[in-house]
């Protein structure tokens, strides 16, 4: 047993305390141990901390699905990863490297429920096919946004909307994946970008995250842009609100010659209606799962826009903070706009073939 310490998610509506646990080093086959070095939060942990429509039946659990680590052990079989290797963790599955079970985690003589990643903890264990190395250009607070944010909005834009260069794009909320969503379809050439979201920090920095235009809601744009006034309607759209209304008030609007990507999961019970005949017509629907990426194979190819970024005026600050920090960093989070924030569960390791200015 390796001793860590790990967020376990025990009731809705707070959020949890950082606990000593056990994590077994029994590996089985497929699977890999990490010590996670910088671990992120986002969307998906806001709500299974405050809302827990999906998870409640699961607690006590642990969570987390974004982060980079180092691996330390390998189970039998794993052929594609080394001790030693910088990896992403992402809940994606990716084409290479084998499945296996959840690893074991225990909370005072009891297991705790996991799912086949977690990363709110010190130590944990994944299946190979849930890490991919971390390019070397990328800094590894950096690269836990290549788990999940910026692979989803990459590829909700490029995998699942087939986006090209010159068409325009409307994406329907501003969170991360949303921001990366508008700046891939920036660095595709497109036409236009145009977003729709509440907040205002977002407004102000629109430029700095490849919008030609903003509006701070779906009515003003709606109201702005009305096809009668001889406007054309936006090639494709991405909608990450997951906000049903607005869903079926944007197909009841859109032409059937565009494009309509879904990223945001409804909350609770309460389903969107799709009008079918607008989907018989020729208006195309589609779903993104974590925007169809196979990391295995994508995850270069998408971090050629964070290292863009990163070059530039960075439209998203990056925060870390300590390891305690979860619920500082949640409550950041709901009101500090752009701000992503990671925490550092370990200091990087010392290894001798491993350049220690990538920890910053």
């Amino acid at each position: 047993m390796i001793a860590a310490q790990a967020y376990i998610l025990r009731a809705t509506g707070k959020s949890p305390d950082l606990e000593d646990i056990f994590v077994s080093d029994q590996l089985t086959k497929g699977q890999v141990r990490l010590r996670i070095l910088y671990s992120g939060l986002c969307a998906t942990q806001m709500e299974e901390i405050f809302v827990s429509s999906r998870n409640a039946e699961h607690m006590p659990h642990l969570f987390g699905h974004e982060a980079v680590g180092v691996i330390e052990q390998v189970g039998q079989g794993v052929i594609t990863k080394k001790i030693g290797d910088i990896c992403v963790i992402h809940w994606r599955k990716s084409s290479i490297g084998l499945d296996s079970e959840p690893g074991a985690y225990f909370s005072k003589g009891a297991r705790i429920k996991s799912g086949k990643v977690v990363t709110f903890s010190t130590n944990v264990v994944v299946p190979e096919n849930r890490v991919s190395p971390l390019p070397r250009e990328v800094p590894p607070h950096y690269g836990v946004l290549l788990g999940c944010s910026l692979t989803t909005g990459w590829g909700s834009v490029l995998k699942v909307g087939e986006f090209l260069p010159g068409e325009s794009i409307l994406i329907i909320g501003l969170g991360a994946v949303g921001v990366f969503a508008a700046l891939t379809a920036k660095k595709m050439g497109a036409r236009l970008v145009t977003g729709v979201d509440r907040k205002i920090s977002t407004g102000q920095k629109s430029e700095r995250i490849g919008l030609s235009r903003f509006h701070p809601s779906l009515e003003e744009y709606l109201t702005q842009n009305r096809p009668e006034d001889g406007h054309r309607a936006p090639d494709l759209v991405i909608d990450t609100s997951g906000d049903p209304k607005v869903i079926e008030e944007i197909i009841s609007w859109l032409p059937t010659s565009s494009r309509l990507v879904l990223v945001g999961m409804p909350r609770g019970k309460v389903n969107p209606k799709i009008d079918i005949q607008k989907m018989l017509d020729g208006l195309k629907l589609a779903g993104s799962n974590g925007g169809g990426v196979d990391p295995g194979i994508d995850l270069q190819a998408a971090s050629g826009l964070l290292i863009e970024i990163r070059r530039a005026e960075s439209p998203l600050e990056i925060k870390v903070m300590a390891a305690d920090s979860l619920a500082r960093a949640v409550k950041d989070f709901q009101t500090q706009g752009l701000l992503r924030f990671v925490l550092q569960m370990n200091s990087f390791p010392d290894y001798p073939h491993l350049p220690q200015q990538r920890s910053r």
